[in-house]
């Protein structure tokens, strides 16, 4: 008996929950025996006609079902916004729809084919569309105001939109400054690469034509004349600047 009950356990707290009588044995025996073949084909006929079935990598089509769709057909023609740090993501937002585009991707919801529209105080969007296919819109991640968003809120029909209640501070995503910095750091630090041997090219190269130069304008068969000292003086001076910046970015290299 106490298995017995231990195994009504769940029935009972999802009847009290939903106001429902529990019923006693004799009645739930009565309930099942009542039940017939034609009853179980029924409910298994509407089961199949609306069923979304998950398989691991294969078509089911031998079994009559379609593949569902993994992007909408089309997108709506309105005025765009790029995500903030996500490149080749934008938002659309027109007339009688919003999209959101993202490479290999697409999602649209048509405001008369919404099924529920959740408001944030804080202006984010939460979209169902009839189709299944969802969407959020977070305006700190798309740069988007409240006053940018009146279509979609003017549209959707009344009965689908639920006002939320506000979301914990820490929940709200927001742009990873931390990002943004260590990009501006990467980018000093890719600069500085390509200026040590830049310059540390340069230098050999003023080395070796100062060398060549020297040797030319001090040997008396070569230049008769006499060395042009003009002209070894420039080749010095350009090496030796190229030199002190190659030494300064080889420092900067070394802290980091």
């Amino acid at each position: 008996m106490i298995g017995f009950a231990a195994g009504k356990l769940g029935g009972t707290a999802m009847n009290l929950l939903l106001r429902h009588r529990n019923l006693t044995v004799a009645e739930a025996r009565a309930e099942i025996e009542a039940v017939t073949v034609e009853d179980l084909h029924r409910v298994a006929r509407a089961v199949w006609a609306d069923a979304l079935v998950q398989v691991p990598g294969r078509a089911v089509d031998w079994a009559g079902l379609t593949a569902a769709p993994a992007a909408s057909p089309e997108v709506v023609t309105g005025r765009r916004y790029s995500a903030v740090e996500e490149p080749g993501v934008t938002l659309i937002v027109g007339s009688d729809g919003i999209s959101v585009v993202s490479p290999g991707n697409q999602v649209t919801v048509r405001y008369a084919e919404c099924s529920l529209l959740q408001v944030y105080p804080d202006g984010a969007r939460h979209l169902v569309g009839h189709d299944g296919f969802t969407m959020t819109v977070e305006p700190t991640l798309y740069g988007i105001t409240a006053a940018e968003l009146a279509p979609l809120d003017a549209a959707v029909p009344a009965s689908a939109v639920v006002r939320m209640p506000p979301r914990d501070p820490a929940r709200i995503p927001q742009p990873d400054k931390q990002g943004g910095a260590w990009s501006g750091r990467n980018a000093r630090a890719v600069a500085r690469t390509v200026g040590f041997w830049l310059f540390g090219v340069l230098t050999v190269v003023l080395a070796v034509a100062t060398a060549l130069t020297v040797f030319e304008e001090t040997d008396h068969e070569i230049n008769p004349q006499g060395a042009d000292w003009g002209v070894i003086r420039v080749l010095v001076l350009l090496a030796g600047g190229c030199v002190a910046v190659w030494h300064h970015l080889f420092r900067e290299r070394r802290k980091g």
